[in-house]
């Protein structure tokens, strides 16, 4: 688990393990996450720098859902950018955990909509099953 800096030996260290390379990140046709906040924010402009930040990213996120400006700015501090200035970089990190803050808000609120409207139903269920057992009864 982690991030594999470019490095002498890597290769030996990553034998036996699961590496995931930017071809990888996507579902398909879908850009993950990520890949989404960096083409939204412009934290993309020559691309040679790309791919490393973005999986950089991703290793920070998944270790570290919430992180601040200078623990994005440490987590991305092994790649060089030469174009950005790493500004919109940061932004398309940040953008990207508020994103996926308001995704677990809205997948939480679903989910208690469908709690309450399960209830609900069968709050309902009972009502018109006592209504109809106690109508059944009095008319014997």
């Amino acid at each position: 688990q982690g991030l594999a800096k470019a490095r002498q030996g890597v290769g030996l260290e990553a034998q036996g393990r699961e590496v995931t390379t930017i071809e990888g990140l996507a579902q398909g046709d879908q850009l993950h996450p990520v890949q989404k906040a960096f083409a939204e924010y412009g934290a993309v402009q020559c691309g040679f720098c790309t791919p490393g930040m973005i999986l950089a990213a991703k290793a920070l996120l998944d270790s570290n859902p919430h992180p601040t400006e200078a623990e994005i700015r440490q987590g991305i501090s092994g790649n060089l950018c030469r174009c950005t200035g790493y500004v919109k970089i940061v932004e398309a990190i940040q953008a990207h955990d508020a994103a996926m803050a308001r995704l677990a808000t809205s997948r939480h609120i679903a989910g208690v909509r469908e709690i309450v409207a399960a209830g609900l139903g069968r709050e309902l269920r009972n009502e018109s099953v006592d209504s109809g057992m106690s109508g059944g009864a009095g008319r014997g």
